[in-house]
């Protein structure tokens, strides 16, 4: 802060943190929510939420998951935020490409207790550039989550909240996201452990 002339004792660290009691498993509320967006039961959901905005790069996610979704016929992608009408497009452009446009789902933002309801309505969720808040709320839900190495999320897969992929690596990302789709073993491990760092640290 020297830069800016701030005395270093007037300078306060607010570090982040994840209300637990409201973001936490709940299987139930995942499940009325996979009813009210027409989502199978059975299905494995990918779930980025946030702004959808280019810094967020949804479309990387979609790019990722769209060959797995062709693979794998109960897979499905889902993104809950806003975003402008480039972005939706490209988005979709992915789904429309592999003829999956019917397992997408792009809802608007929610407020605080439906969102706790989409997290556990989710198997995987995805922040594949920038993130807010939203990847620690997920984690704290028992979701496994996937980030970007950046320090940021470095330090958080450290921790054992995340789990990171090399930043715009679309082939990396698909693997990663791959693979917990095809075991479900670790994707509850995962998500236990991401609660647990939760708990722990944040």
């Amino acid at each position: 802060m020297q830069a800016q002339s701030i005395p270093a004792e007037k300078v306060k660290r607010i570090d982040i943190g994840v209300d637990t009691e409201i973001f936490a498993p709940d299987p139930s509320a995942g499940l009325r929510a996979r009813r009210v967006y027409q989502i199978p039961i059975e299905a494995t959901v990918v779930m980025q939420t946030g702004k959808l905005t280019p810094d967020k790069s949804p479309h990387w996610l979609a790019h990722a998951t769209a060959p797995i979704m062709r693979d794998d016929p109960n897979v499905w992608l889902l993104f809950v935020g806003s975003g402008s009408s480039d972005s939706l497009a490209e988005i979709s452009a992915s789904m429309v490409q592999y003829g999956l446009a019917d397992r997408l789902r792009i809802i608007p933002p929610v407020n605080l207790t439906e969102l706790k309801d989409v997290y556990n309505m989710a198997d995987i969720c995805v922040y594949p550039d920038a993130s807010s808040l939203s990847c620690m709320e997920a984690a704290a839900c028992a979701r496994p989550v996937i980030v970007t190495d950046l320090p940021w999320g470095k330090s958080r897969e450290e921790a054992g909240a995340t789990l990171c992929y090399r930043r715009g690596d679309i082939d990396d990302l698909s693997q990663k996201i791959r693979w917990l789709v095809s075991d479900p073993d670790a994707r509850k491990a995962r998500g236990q452990r991401a609660r647990d760092s939760v708990l722990r640290s944040f």
